[in-house]
């Protein structure tokens, strides 16, 4: 199936934006509109060198799809039912969106980079998977801003007073997506002359140490 912006919005984006203007759990007056919390299924890093790093962070919508939410500096996820299950995520910039299999539960996690070190975690995940490789036996990885285009087109939206962002989506398939997102909406953003839509598929990648390139690229 071809992913663009009305197939988005009839798979995922309608029960966001029926979450976002009508469940009672709506908490807050700004986007997200749900205050994100503490949600069950820690996932158990024992390594006290990263485990502060880990925070759970994020939205299910009504069971239709989760939500991993960015937070700087931290390594954010959602754990998730069962693995063919859509997750979304927001606000990339040069941050990574993956999906692992850890320990036999799902997670969706979002990878925060940046070139201030204190707000950097591609080390910290690096290790973390090397060190606990052995009991991921899934993963799938990307970089949102790889489509550069559409990265581009969200910052001129943004700069110019839409509400967008650049969200990442890992579908039912695990195939990869940059959309430009208006999140006013749930939509994903049109041209003008309703010619283009600003979502494409991402190749899929890895953040790791180069020593585990080979136990990864088996998963």
């Amino acid at each position: 199936m071809t992913m663009n912006a009305n197939t988005f919005y009839q798979k995922y984006g309608q029960y966001i934006a029926r979450v976002q203007q009508y469940s009672s759990i709506r908490e807050q007056d700004r986007w997200p509109y749900i205050n994100p919390g503490r949600l069950k299924g820690d996932l158990e890093v024992t390594d006290s060198a990263l485990s502060p790093y880990f925070m759970p962070y994020g939205i299910h919508y009504d069971w239709y799809l989760s939500a991993v939410l960015y937070r700087p500096g931290r390594i954010t996820y959602v754990p998730l039912p069962y693995g063919p299950y859509p997750v979304i995520s927001f606000e990339f910039s040069g941050c990574w969106m993956a999906k692992i299999c850890f320990r036999g539960v799902w997670y969706v996690l979002h990878i925060s980079t940046s070139k201030t070190p204190q707000y950097d975690c591609k080390s910290q995940w690096k290790s973390f998977l090397s060190q606990y490789k052995s009991h991921i036996s899934a993963i799938v990885m990307f970089q949102p801003t790889t489509l550069r285009d559409l990265f581009d087109k969200s910052i001129d939206l943004h700069g110019n007073g839409r509400p967008v962002t650049l969200a990442g989506l890992i579908a039912e398939d695990n195939a990869c997506y940059t959309l430009v997102y208006d999140y006013m909406s749930a939509r994903v953003v049109t041209a003008a002359d309703a010619r283009t839509d600003y979502i494409g598929r991402c190749f899929r990648d890895l953040l790791c140490n180069e020593p585990d390139l080979i136990h990864y690229s088996r998963l």
